[in-house]
Formats: C-alpha cells, sequence, structure tokens
C-alpha cells in the first residue's frame, strides 16, 4: 500500500533506468499528504500522492531518482553544520546535473543542471556557493522582502514523518510558512523560507523544496548506514556493468566521495572556517528577531571577522602526540591567520578545563600535556560557551563523555581517532 503512487513509476524506473531502480527499491516508500513533494532521510524517502500525481511520467520517474542520488551520493549524513537552504541548493544541483547526463528530464521550475559543477563534490559545491555569498551577498534586513519557500528540487519543506509509539511511521502534521516553528520538530524541517536572494540567484532557487532531511542517529548509526550505501551502490553499479548500462558520472561521482574522506583536514578546516565568515555577514549566528518576525534565516549583524575562538585541547599524552605528529599547531596558525578572529581562546582539559590563556592568530603553539585519565566534554563545553565563542575546535580523540545538548555555536572536532561525534562536525586528523 505505502508505495501505490509511485508504482507505475518504479516500473519504468526500472525499465529504462535500472540501475537507479535497484537502489530506489532499497529504500523504504511512505505516502505522507503533509509534505509538500517529497523527502528522504538516506533511508526513507516520502512522497506526497497529490503532488505526484500531479507530475507528468517523465517527471515523477525523475522525483524518484532524485532522492535516490540523495542517498546515493550522503547528502542526508554530510554536511550536518551546513545551512539547510544552501546545503539544499548544493546537493540538488549535483544531483540534477548528474541525472540529466543520464537521460532524465529535469522540471523547468526545479534546481536546474550546472556543466560547471559536473563531477564537483557536495562540499565543494556548497564552498564555492559560501565564496560567491562572500563576494555578492543578500540585501541587508529591511531591503529586500523576505521570500517565501524553502528540499528536493522540487518545492519547499514540511515536517517530516515522525517514528510513533508503536515504532511505525506516522505523519507530522504539517505547517504553514508563517506559522510560528514547533520546538519539537528539527529547525532544518520546519519549512522556515530562504533567506534574503542575492540578485545572482536562479528564480528556481527561490521556492525550493528542502527535502535532504539529515539522518537522526549515533556517528556509529551513521557510519554503518553509509557502509551499507557504499555496498548497495556497488553492487548497483556491478550489475548495471554487466547489462552493458552503467550509468555515466555515477563511478566518478563514487569515488569522488572515498577522496572527500581523504580529504586533508586541514583543508577541510579551512573550508569549514570560510563559511562562517562572510563579508559583513556573521552565518556563524543567526539574527533572531528576522527568525522570529518573518520565519526567515538571516545572518547577524555586520562582521567582517569572527569575534572569538575557543580552541579546546585534550589533555591527554597521546593526543598531543598525534597531533604534533600531524603538525596540528602549523595548520592551525595558518587557518586562524585567514579567519582573523578578534580573540583566541585555548583551554586544556580532560575532565574539565585545566589551563586558559589567550593567544594571537599565528601564534597558537601546543601547550604542555596535563596528564591523561578520563575524558569528559561535558565541563568543557559549558566553560568554553561561557566565552560566547563564533565557533569552538576541540582536538580530541573523542573518547569521553558527551553533553546530551550541543552549544549554541558551531563546533569542529579535530578527531585523531575514526571516531564521529554526536553533533557538529568532525574532521579526522591523520
Amino acid at each position: 500500500m505505502a508505495d501505490l503512487c509511485t508504482a507505475t513509476a518504479a516500473v519504468r524506473l526500472m525499465l529504462f533506468y535500472p540501475f537507479w531502480c535497484e537502489l530506489y527499491y532499497s529504500m523504504k516508500v511512505i505516502e505522507d499528504y503533509t509534505i509538500r513533494t517529497l523527502q528522504t532521510d538516506g533511508v526513507r524517502m516520502w512522497v506526497n500522492p497529490t503532488f505526484f500525481a500531479g507530475l507528468s511520467l517523465e517527471y515523477r520517474i525523475t522525483a524518484l531518482a532524485h532522492e535516490v542520488c540523495h542517498k546515493m551520493l550522503f547528502h542526508c549524513t554530510r554536511g550536518l553544520d551546513f545551512d539547510p537552504y544552501w546545503g539544499n541548493v548544493a546537493a540538488d544541483i549535483i544531483v540534477n546535473t548528474l541525472l540529466s547526463k543520464n537521460g532524465f528530464k529535469i522540471h523547468p521550475t526545479w534546481v536546474q543542471p550546472d556543466m560547471q559543477y559536473d563531477g564537483w563534490t557536495f562540499e565543494a559545491v556548497y564552498a564555492d556557493l559560501m565564496k560567491k555569498l562572500k563576494q555578492n551577498p543578500p540585501p541587508k534586513q529591511g531591503q529586500g522582502k523576505p521570500q517565501q519557500g524553502g528540499g528536493s528540487g522540487q518545492d519547499q519543506g514540511q515536517p517530516q514523518p515522525q517514528p510513533g509509539k508503536d515504532g511505525k511511521d506516522k505523519g507530522t502534521p504539517g505547517k504553514g510558512a508563517g506559522d510560528k516553528p514547533d520546538k519539537n520538530v528539527p529547525e532544518s524541517i520546519q519549512g522556515n523560507g530562504p533567506p534574503a536572494m542575492p540578485n545572482w540567484v536562479p528564480e528556481q532557487w527561490k521556492d525550493i523544496n528542502r527535502d535532504v532531511q539529515k539522518f537522526k542517529g549515533t556517528p556509529e548509526a551513521r557510519e554503518r548506514l553509509e557502509q551499507k550505501i557504499e555496498v548497495e551502490v556497488a553492487n548497483a553499479i556491478a550489475n548495471a556493468r554487466a547489462a552493458g548500462n552503467a550509468p555515466a558520472g555515477v563511478v566518478g561521482a563514487v569515488d569522488a566521495l572515498r577522496e572527500v574522506k581523504k580529504e586533508n583536514w586541514h583543508d577541510h578546516t579551512a573550508r569549514f572556517m570560510q563559511a562562517l565568515t562572510m563579508n559583513e555577514y556573521n552565518w556563524a549566528r543567526f539574527d533572531r528577531r528576522a527568525m522570529d518576525q518573518y520565519d526567515m534565516i538571516a545572518p547577524d549583524v555586520f562582521s567582517p571577522t569572527l569575534e572569538k575562538i575557543v580552541l579546546l585541547v585534550d589533555a591527554s599524552g597521546s593526543c598531543f602526540a598525534a597531533a604534533q605528529q600531524a603538525n596540528f599547531a602549523g595548520h592551525i596558525n595558518n587557518i586562524l591567520s585567514e579567519a582573523r578572529p578578534r580573540k583566541i581562546i585555548v583551554m586544556t582539559f580532560d575532565t574539565k578545563v585545566h589551563l586558559t590563556y589567550e593567544t594571537d592568530a599565528g601564534m597558537f603553539e601546543m601547550p604542555t600535556p596535563m596528564g591523561g585519565g578520563g575524558t569528559s566534554f561535558i565541563e568543557p563545553l559549558m566553560r568554553a560557551q561561557e566565552e560566547n565563542p563564533s565557533v569552538i575546535i576541540c582536538l580530541t580523540d573523542l573518547e569521553g563523555s558527551f553533553p546530551n545538548d550541543p552549544p549554541d555555536c558551531p563546533i569542529l572536532w579535530a578527531s585523531i581517532t575514526p571516531h564521529n561525534a554526536p553533533f557538529g562536525e568532525t574532521v579526522h586528523v591523520e
């Protein structure tokens, strides 16, 4: 019953695009009238039957393949700290460019293919969009009328189905664009409109549907999901090659995913910091008044640099040794010199903060280790937040206790182990 509305399109997908169909059937399809179009979290695909029936058959086929691509390319498990709107635009550019190369028809009102990004990764496209925003930012607050809209390259997102008490999926009541945010629904799926649009943004971007729903689970669960997807994609590619119909660009896109995993941690960190500072606008913090009054995401007040950065350094000796081997201090100094924060505060910790001092950009040195023993991030993160920083960078092995709630500012974990933190962005220092 759940996939009746997609049955005809799924059959055509199987006949003409068997690679995509194989991955489609690896997902659970759920009909839901409370969303605008389609959504996916990499495991499930939600479909609004009314919207889907209103599409011609060729666009229904594309819509299914579109959601499959978001799963295949890890868009639901990566970029967890990206701005939801611009992250979705980046993901849709990647997906629709790939689909158009394989003969799929892209609806004229959806995010259009852009061959300048052909072969790029999700993260690279997002970084390029952030660069363009820095060079040509949106109108300042009050100078432009907020746009209404907001995921699959098809339409604006509404709250996705939430698991019921019996473990089954059920629909979450929809919200209008003018409704107050529901505190029980993640902000990324509340249906907030996009930020005020700079003049270089194509018309199709102004009312996108945020169909990429970030996978909600532990770092271990995310890692298991990515491993499962890798196996499914590898099998689908092998079957397609055996049948002589391997999809164009998919092998390269999958290989690029592996390259992202191997990316130098300091390059990733530099991109992360660059995205937080965009000329006159500070996207490290959102303008709460704009969110309350207009249901829109807007950057905070004028800030040409980050105000304050807190560097949390795990005090265990093994962590210091690994970081020194990776020339951690040298790379961080280069990154901080580019970011030009007004103040840098260094804290060393294990279960609590032992040492706190200020330093200047380019002058950070690895402090003397304070010992070992257990590690807890609860008190150190609380102390770091008391400084009201623009961003927290934490060098650690991620072997410790985490607080239930993430800090209210961006956090980047520089981990010397393959582990991932339960929140924030994690880079692996190798």
